[in-house]
């Protein structure tokens, strides 16, 4: 009895041995081609952006009024800053009280989706007089970021990771645009508005993070709202700036115009997975180890998860036959999905991708937006260029079938893509005056 309880016991090491020494070399899960691909592809390196075509430091500091001889100074501190992760650094900027900074106490700003930004021009004339004056810098400020049209994040990768100002920077282009065209500077205002309307664009289809894609899209929309607006308060034969033809020319969107951003999103998974494997918290900050996180991360295989996070990921950057298979494949296994391999040894890292890999898709279908909002400020141009202004309201027909025309409300209208069941109506006012010339080439 004794030898075979000795034998029960030396067997039970042996296998409790095997099966930590498993757990400690990442052995299993084994890997699959598939995974293998879809984290070369995401590991390679994004293309280099020059410093002085990158928007995201101009942004990140804009309402700050700092000499130019400190950016970069202010600017290496808040990499610097970011880069240390210790959990005190909070989302300010290291020129916070340092230097003077602008912030809309009076609710001043524009706020395009939501409010009519010429009606809150007039409605607040001495204010805006008083609001441009003060801050001339500023405006200069948003107006040259109009000839941006591309931004990298220059923090590193984190879920912590804070945003640029690009609400701020939008609002203050539009309300500019709409104040100059109260004053009547209106030719000014709408060469303004679609130069802005431009570097949103840009910034949607260039960028390396799908926040500042999506933001751009929102202010595409914004500014394509306000130059249908400052249209309709103009007779219909004015000759537009070459601003706007360049900013509503038909978009051809890459085959995969998000894959730098999915790179990005990798990087920042890699990053939490880290995280986890030691035992850290990622978020605001990282927090010391506990001994219970440093065992939670036995059950963490850091090799086998990132296969696992890269594969949507990289569907979104390539037509690999392999990939594309993988992720097509039934959702199998003993529970949840996971396989057996996972379960036994991964099952954190399983878990974890299965509940935080969302359909990256959807962020695909919202790509859509930069050509659904052209189409429709192109059916506002074309109106307004030939000589069916002179047709019957019924006639009117945008040529296109995912604009409409909206007879109660004298607009063409398009449904901008949200979500799977959700849509944002972006109307686009039609000027009732006579034909107007095309935009100057």
């Amino acid at each position: 009895m004794r030898k075979a309880i000795k034998k029960f016991f030396i067997v039970t090491a042996v296998i409790s041995a095997l099966y930590l020494l498993v757990l400690w070399t990442e052995w299993l899960p084994l890997s699959s081609p598939a995974g293998k691909k879809a984290v070369a592809i995401l590991s390679a390196p994004l293309p280099p952006i020059a410093e002085n075509e990158n928007a995201f430091s101009e942004t990140w500091l804009f309402p700050y009024d700092i000499p130019e001889a400190d950016k970069a100074k202010v600017m290496a501190a808040d990499i610097g800053k970011f880069s240390k992760n210790d959990g005190s650094s909070g989302y300010a900027s290291s020129a916070e009280g340092k230097y003077p900074k602008f912030e809309d106490t009076e609710n001043l700003l524009c706020k395009p989706k939501t409010e009519n930004c010429l009606d809150k021009a007039r409605a607040n004339l001495d204010k805006y007089h008083k609001l441009f004056s003060e801050h001339e810098k500023l405006s200069a400020k948003a107006i040259a970021l109009t000839e941006f049209g591309i931004s990298r994040t220059q923090f590193a990768p984190d879920l912590s990771t804070p945003l640029a100002n690009y609400g701020p920077v939008g609002s203050w282009q539009l309300s500019t645009a709409a104040y100059w065209h109260v004053q009547g500077r209106k030719i000014e205002a709408i060469d303004l508005t679609c130069r802005a309307a431009g570097s949103w664009r840009s910034l949607a289809v260039n960028s390396d993070g799908l926040i500042e894609q999506m933001v751009g899209l929102a202010f595409y929309a914004n500014a394509s709202r306000l130059f249908a607006e400052l249209l309709n308060e103009n007779p219909g034969d004015l000759e537009l700036p070459s601003s706007c033809a360049k900013a509503y020319l038909p978009v051809e969107l890459e085959k995969f115009p998000i894959c730098h951003s999915m790179q990005m999103e990798y990087r920042l998974m890699q990053r939490v997975s880290a995280s986890i494997k030691t035992g850290e918290v990622a978020g605001d900050g990282l927090t010391a180890a506990k001994w219970s996180d440093k065992i939670a991360g036995l059950w963490f295989n850091k090799r086998a998860s990132d296969e696992k996070f890269a594969l949507p990921l990289a569907a979104e950057c390539s037509d690999d036959k392999e990939i594309l298979e993988a992720l097509n494949e039934p959702v199998e296994g003993v529970w949840n999905g996971l396989s057996l391999s996972e379960l036994a040894f991964n099952p954190v890292g399983g878990i974890l991708a299965a509940i935080s890999s969302p359909n990256y898709g959807d962020y695909r279908k919202r790509m859509r937006n930069l050509s659904l909002t052209q189409e429709a400020m192109q059916a506002v141009l074309t109106r307004r260029s030939t000589m069916a202004a002179q047709a019957g309201v019924d006639e009117i027909s945008s040529g296109n079938k995912n604009v409409r025309f909206n007879k109660e409300a004298n607009a063409f209208e398009v449904d901008l893509y949200r979500s799977p069941s959700e849509t944002q109506l972006l109307s686009l006012p039609l000027s009732s005056s006579k034909p107007a010339s095309k935009p100057a080439e």
